[in-house]
């Protein structure tokens, strides 16, 4: 029980989840007010009032926080690990109010400091947020920057982003999606459930507020639900003459038939990848600076074409020749892509990350670059198989961070670690096995810059750390990407599929997860695996060579289950 700065009384009881407020209490008749506590069988372990006339509570999943008149309407600020609190189960009576006004209380087995500032109840600033991605029919997250125009009857969810890490609990947003909506909606969740919308253009508008503060500037993202194909004019004259001409072209069908299943068409791959690159069609067989003979090619994406190809200078070894599409150079965030990846690798040698050993422009102007020729397969191909030993695990799992921390020390961030960028030599000796590719979206420090990683958003929606959503990165944000795929490594499933619910509580139900699985973790193990996944990047480990072997020794000691 505590007194308030009116003379009133706040009263906790013992076993019953709710607590009482006294108004009056001298009188003849005092007034009694009755609250119910959050949450079922959540029982108020103290009751505590500062020097600001402020009250906190302690319960089981936290501490609450309010003025006077907040709390005889209900409206108390929660905070818990989502805020930053070490231990949330408080122990009672355990509230004390130093001398700087600074709160301490217990909780666990912990003793939690804590410094309220002055707008910790009424903060006067608005936290910004950002339309991040959206989901489509319940599938994996797509960036809302790729999703321009979605098919109709698509289940639509919207995800919001927001960098605000205190008082997260008092995060509220609210939303309209425009034309059909022009009142605001507000709630809680960040991921935004749209529905099926109906044909046309949409504008989802969102703003967030903290607490009773202001609300925030408002952020919009704009998409169009397209018509179904079968009501456009072309599609219903379309149907109309095929149905015409159907009964004429079925007999001289019939008779070419049999000269079709006749003929024995070639392969046409390489036709395929020479006609999209024509270049380096024209570019096989000769030599790039005097040393470098381009081969056929490998594989093609959207920026680069990537050919086989010999190192003349050293005994004709094979090497991979990444040569990038010439017509995309005109735009600086490309050029700036290929200079990061050439400046990333130029600075590393590491037995488990991809060499370069030259780069240049081809006759026709594209950059190229070429680099060590890895034999094997992709960390992807063999979880394809399902998960791997434990043994297996530790091994990929040291030489992966190893490599990571070679990178981190040399001022990168590699930003798009998942099993297609991580090769498997064939034949290489142990622990020289695995090799970190593709460095095409690597951040690479700049002395000269105050804000170290900010740049354009890229990733992997599933393996990517939430702030790469603003284009931030740091060393953080690889280890974020390496604790998912530690998991896959062992579940051979995605976390997405062993927690498909999990959103800001991902920390605390991979823990979960885990300490239910048997695999041999120690419990710093799975806090290690856990706080790698905490959405605050300032919270997660920053050592990715310590994360791995911690993890890795564990493992190490457990026998083979693949």
């Amino acid at each position: 029980m505590t007194e308030d700065e009116r003379g009133d009384f706040w009263y906790a009881y013992d076993t019953l989840p709710g607590f009482a407020l006294i108004q009056d209490p001298r009188s003849p008749r005092p007034v009694i007010q009755q609250f119910q506590n959050e949450g079922a069988n959540n029982r108020t372990y103290f009751f505590g009032s500062d020097r600001r006339g402020w009250l906190w509570r302690g319960t089981p999943d936290g501490v609450y926080a309010a003025d006077l008149e907040q709390a005889r309407q209900g409206q108390w600020l929660h905070l818990n690990r989502v805020d930053g609190l070490p231990a949330v189960d408080t122990n009672q009576n355990s509230f004390f109010e130093d001398s700087d006004g600074s709160i301490w209380f217990g909780a666990e087995n912990s003793v939690i400091h804590l410094f309220p500032p002055d707008d910790l109840l009424h903060p006067n600033y608005a936290p910004s947020v950002f339309v991040s991605a959206f989901s489509l029919n319940r599938g994996q997250a797509e960036m809302a920057d790729l999703v321009h125009q979605i098919k109709r009857g698509t289940d639509v969810v919207a995800h919001i982003g927001s960098l605000q890490f205190d008082r997260r609990n008092a995060l509220r947003v609210r939303y309209r999606l425009l034309p059909e909506q022009s009142s605001w909606i507000t709630q809680r969740e960040l991921d935004i459930h749209l529905g099926k919308l109906r044909s046309g253009a949409h504008t989802l508008e969102v703003q967030a507020q903290l607490g009773s503060g202001p609300w925030s500037a408002m952020t919009a993202k704009s998409f169009s639900i397209l018509k179904p194909i079968w009501l456009s004019w072309p599609a219903i004259l379309g149907f109309a003459a095929t149905g015409s001409l159907g009964a004429a072209g079925a007999y001289r069908w019939r008779k070419r038939r049999a000269e079709r299943a006749a003929r024995t068409l070639p392969a046409l791959g390489e036709w395929r990848l020479a006609a999209l690159s024509p270049e380096i069609g024209q570019l096989a067989g000769t030599l790039l600076d005097s040393r470098f003979e381009v081969g056929p090619i490998l594989a093609r994406g959207g920026f680069a074409t990537v050919a086989q190809g010999k190192d003349l200078q050293q005994a004709g070894r094979s090497c991979a020749i990444k040569i990038f599409r010439q017509e995309l150079m005109d735009k600086d965030w490309m050029v700036r892509r290929f200079q990061q990846e050439v400046l990333a690798l130029e600075k590393i040698c590491h037995p488990n990350v991809i060499r370069i050993f030259g780069h240049g422009t081809t006759p026709a102007g594209s950059p190229y670059l070429v680099m060590d020729f890895v034999e094997g397969q992709t960390l992807r191909e063999k979880l394809e198989k399902g998960g791997l030993s434990p043994e297996q695990t530790a091994s990929y799992l040291r030489q992966t961070g190893s490599a990571l921390e070679e990178i981190h020390a040399a001022g990168i961030c590699h930003r798009d670690l998942k099993p297609e960028n991580l090769m498997i030599r064939n034949g290489s000796p142990a622990g020289q096995d695995l090799v970190l590719i593709d460095f095409s979206i690597a951040i690479v420090q700049d002395p000269d810059e105050t804000l170290h990683g900010l740049s354009r958003a890229a990733g992997t929606i599933y393996y990517m750390a939430p702030e790469q959503s603003i284009g931030f990165a740091d060393s953080s944000t690889d280890i974020y990407s390496l604790a998912k795929i530690v998991i896959e490594m062992l579940t051979g499933q995605r976390l997405s599929t062993l927690l498909p619910d999990a959103s800001m509580d991902l920390p605390e139900r991979v823990r979960e997860l885990l300490t239910g699985l048997n695999f041999g973790l120690s419990s710093c193990s799975i806090d290690l695996i856990s706080s790698a996944l905490e959405f605050d990047p300032s919270r997660r480990p920053k050592n990715a060579s310590a994360f791995a072997n911690q993890i890795a020794k564990d493992l190490a000691c457990v026998p083979n289950k693949v």
